[in-house]
C-alpha cells in the first residue's frame, strides 16, 4: 500500500528500483534508502564509486585534460600495496580521473573513508617496457637529438605540458639530450615509471559514475530479488550494494536484477491471483 497526500496504490508487488546517491539530476537522490529502511532493511552506507580523486599535488590542474592512453596505478597506503588498475587517465583540475582511476577508486572507496594518511598512487606511464629497456630507448632519444633540450624531445612520448613537468621534477628541464647526466637521466625514468601523486579524498558522490553502498543483500532473495523480510517487496538496480568496475558491468547489474525483479514480481502478482480464484471458487 502506498499513500500520498492525496490517494493511495494498492498493490501485492512492489519492485524499489530508484538508484543510488549519484547524480542526482537524473532524479537518483537515493530516496529508495529510506523506503527500504522503513521496512526493516539494513543499509551499508553509500560513497561514491567510479569517480575522479583529489590529490594534494596542485600541478595537476596545469595538466588539466592531457591522458595517458595505457597507464598502470598502484595504490599505497602506509607502504603497503592495497589495489591497482590498467587502462587509460587522465589529469583534472584537482587530481587524476579517467577509466583506470575510476576502477582504482572502487577498490579504494572503504579505505578513503577509514585513512587517516593520504593514499599514494604510483603511476607507471609505459606500461609492459621495464626500465632498462626504457632506460635505452631514452638514450637513444638523447643521441637523435643532442642539441635539442630534453623537454622538447619528450614530446615524442607525451604531449608538451607533461614533458615540462617531469623535466621539472627530474631537475633537467634546461638540460639538452647531449647533456643529460646519468643522475639526471633516472630522476626522468623515475617518474616516468613511477610519477607519484597523493589521494585525499574521491569527488563527491553526486558526482560519481556509481554508488557503492546501498541495501544490504543478506536481506535479499538472489534467485528472485525478494526481500526476505516483506514479502511482495523486491529490488533491482544500484539501490542495493552491488556495484562494478568500469565497462558495463553496473549497467549489466541494473539490467539483470531489473528482470529478474520484473519477472518473479509478475509471477508473484499472477499466483496470487489464482489462489484468489481458487478459494472464490471453492467457497
Amino acid at each position: 500500500l502506498l499513500k500520498s497526500d492525496k490517494d493511495s496504490i494498492k498493490s501485492r508487488c512492489v519492485i524499489i528500483a530508484t538508484g543510488g546517491a549519484s547524480w542526482p539530476n537524473t532524479g537518483s537522490t537515493g530516496d529508495g534508502y529510506a523506503l527500504a529502511a522503513s521496512l526493516g532493511h539494513a543499509l551499508i552506507e553509500p560513497n561514491a564509486a567510479l569517480a575522479p580523486l583529489i590529490t594534494t599535488e596542485k600541478w595537476c590542474k596545469n595538466l588539466q585534460g592531457i591522458g595517458i592512453e595505457h597507464a598502470e596505478i598502484k595504490a599505497k597506503l602506509s607502504g603497503r600495496k592495497i589495489a591497482s588498475a590498467v587502462g587509460p587517465m587522465i589529469f583534472t583540475d584537482d587530481g587524476v580521473g579517467g577509466p583506470a582511476v575510476f576502477d582504482l577508486s572502487r577498490q579504494l572507496a572503504n579505505h578513503l573513508l577509514d585513512a587517516k594518511t593520504s593514499i599514494e598512487l604510483n603511476i607507471d606511464m609505459f606500461v609492459g617496457m621495464n626500465r632498462h629497456d626504457l632506460d635505452q630507448k631514452l638514450i637513444a632519444l638523447c643521441n637523435a637529438h643532442s642539441k635539442k633540450r630534453i623537454v622538447g624531445s619528450l614530446c615524442e612520448f607525451f604531449p608538451g605540458a607533461l614533458c615540462r613537468q617531469l623535466c621539472l621534477m627530474a631537475d633537467c628541464a634546461d638540460a639538452t639530450g647531449s647533456h643529460l647526466s646519468k643522475d639526471k637521466r633516472d630522476k626522468l625514468l623515475n617518474v616516468m615509471k613511477k610519477l607519484t601523486v597523493h589521494i585525499v579524498s574521491a569527488r563527491p558522490i553526486e558526482e560519481a559514475a556509481i554508488t557503492r553502498g546501498g541495501v544490504d543483500t543478506v536481506g535479499i532473495d538472489p534467485t528472485t530479488m525478494q526481500s526476505k523480510l516483506c514479502p511482495g517487496l523486491f529490488f533491482a538496480g544500484e539501490v542495493m550494494n552491488v556495484d562494478g568496475p568500469c565497462g558495463g558491468y553496473n549497467l549489466q547489474i541494473a539490467w539483470s536484477t531489473g528482470a529478474l525483479a520484473g519477472r518473479s514480481a509478475a509471477k508473484r502478482s499472477n499466483d496470487m491471483k489464482l489462489n484468489a480464484r481458487l478459494t472464490y471458487c471453492s467457497d
